[in-house]
């Protein structure tokens, strides 16, 4: 299954630099990880930026004009424990593409 979306990839990587693999994921297993994020999305902080001239002083503030995202921090022992099985199984089905198709 893997190899026919790796050549299109590949391609796309090449020509690009990124690439859109349609099709990776089927509906079902992004419904289960969209249901997993969901849970924790009391825990998601606003983006911040750095305002300062130096990288030692200044402040990080959040400015949802600047960048409007959310921010999950999620740490490794987290990811192994919390509840997060579908989402564990897709890294692992885009590791195995990444560097078993495109690696090679």
């Amino acid at each position: 299954r893997f190899g026919d979306l790796a050549a299109g990839a590949a391609d796309s990587l090449k020509a690009h630099g990124w690439a859109i693999v349609d099709d990776f994921a089927g509906l079902e297993t992004i419904e289960k990880v969209r249901g997993e994020i969901r849970q924790l999305e009391a825990q998601y902080e606003k983006g911040e930026i750095w305002v300062g001239k130096e990288a030692d002083v200044g402040a990080q503030i959040a400015v949802s004009s600047v960048r409007g995202d959310k921010v999950l921090w999620v740490d490794k022992e987290g990811l192994h424990n919390g509840p997060f099985s579908a989402f564990r199984e897709l890294m692992k089905s885009i590791d195995k593409f990444v560097v078993k198709e495109l690696g090679s």
